[in-house]
C-alpha cells in the first residue's frame, strides 16, 4: 500500500509540474497543461540568418519579418557591402518561397535554427544550393 501512495504522491507532482496557471479574460484562473515539444515549423523566421550559396562561396545575410504568411526583409552579400536586395515571400508551414530583389527565387525549409533549399538564378536555368543559420 505505501507503494501505490509513493506512486500516486510522485505521478501527482510530475502532473503539477507539466501544468501552469492561465487566465481569461473572465478573470478566472484554470489550469492547462504546456506541451513540452515544441512545433519547430511554427516558430517565427523574423530575424537575423547567415549563411552561404552554391559551393560556399557566397555568404549572405538575410534580415526577415514575419507577418502571417507574408515574409519582407532584406539580403546583403557580404562580399559587397553596395549589394543589398530586397525580400519578399511568403511561407506554408515549413516551406519558404523568397523572391529576392534581382529576380532570384530561393525554396527554403525551415527546421529549427536552420533552413536550408535551392535558389534558382534569374535569367538562368541555374540551380543553388542554400544553408542559413541563426
Amino acid at each position: 500500500m505505501k507503494t501505490l501512495s509513493l506512486l500516486l504522491a510522485v505521478l501527482s507532482a510530475a502532473f503539477l509540474v507539466s501544468c501552469e496557471g492561465h487566465e481569461h479574460e473572465s478573470g478566472v484562473i484554470t489550469d492547462r497543461i504546456v506541451s513540452s515539444s515544441t512545433d519547430v515549423a511554427s516558430a517565427s523566421v523574423s530575424g537575423t540568418w547567415t549563411g552561404r550559396s552554391g559551393t560556399g562561396q557566397w555568404k549572405s545575410i538575410m534580415k526577415l519579418r514575419e507577418n502571417g504568411p507574408s515574409i519582407s526583409g532584406t539580403m546583403t552579400w557580404v562580399h559587397s557591402s553596395n549589394d543589398t536586395r530586397s525580400i519578399s515571400g511568403t511561407r506554408s508551414g515549413s516551406s519558404l518561397t523568397l523572391h529576392i530583389g534581382g529576380g532570384d527565387v530561393w525554396h527554403l525549409t525551415v527546421s529549427g535554427n536552420r533552413m536550408t533549399g535551392t535558389g534558382d538564378k534569374a535569367g538562368t536555368n541555374r540551380s543553388y544550393k542554400l544553408s542559413f543559420a541563426r
